[in-house]
């Protein structure tokens, strides 16, 4: 015996609600795809985690992540969901927590490119090479050039006149914030060119820390 449909889902009650329904459900929808692109899990948020310092294990499982919420959970929680009589209570109350971590992590981003300024590159601002930077909050790999240059592990610094001499040209001094571009001698101009092994960050009036490459050149 079928169970008839309650008068909330009759064709005459969803026809008064359509247009209502279709556009909170294209806004729901569109804002919600917008937040998450900004901690895509298959690109931005492995990059994001790494840039962070944080481990390889974790950068490896952070495509993955997204998939755990949609597959793992349902399993404690389908025979709870079997007995309830109103979907909708639960479902609007459960979305609220699971649209706020894109939020949370879009508004952050949005901060760090507004606010600090001495961590992330602005294109708009300029660039931080001949900036003096604090050598102990300076990352542990530079990310530039398409390639991946580690900071050295024993912290020297050098003046610029002993790395003129020791390398018979002025030090490639980089720009150490996330995102920032290619500075000029750091590689060549042409795709796959050879890259300087060593690049420094300045950290005092006459003071370069080197990082060097990774790979090869």
């Amino acid at each position: 015996m079928s169970v008839p449909f309650p008068e909330s889902w009759s064709d005459a009650a969803q026809s008064r609600h359509l247009r209502r329904n279709y556009l909170a459900l294209a806004f729901d929808g569109g804002f919600y795809a917008a937040g998450t692109a900004f901690v895509a899990f298959e690109s931005v948020l492995p990059t994001l985690i790494e840039e962070l310092g944080g481990p390889n294990w974790l950068v490896a499982l952070a495509p993955t992540l997204n998939q755990y919420g949609f597959f793992i959970l349902p399993m404690f929680t389908a025979h709870w969901y079997e007995r309830l009589t109103r979907f909708k209570p639960t479902v609007a109350w459960i979305s609220v927590p699971q649209r706020m971590p894109p939020l949370v992590v879009g508004l952050a981003l949005v901060v760090g490119l507004l606010v600090l300024r001495s961590y992330v590159y602005v294109p708009l601002l300029g660039d931080d090479t001949a900036v003096i930077h604090d050598a102990g909050s300076l990352p542990g790999s530079l990310h530039i050039c398409g390639r991946t240059w580690h900071k050295d592990s024993l912290g020297r610094q050098q003046t610029g006149e002993a790395l003129t001499a020791l390398y018979q040209l002025p030090p490639i001094v980089v720009d150490p914030r996330q995102f920032a571009p290619c500075p000029a001698g750091a590689c060549g101009a042409s795709p796959g060119s050879a890259c300087a092994t060593v690049i420094f960050a300045r950290v005092g009036a006459d003071a370069y820390l080197g990082y060097s490459l990774s790979g090869g050149p």
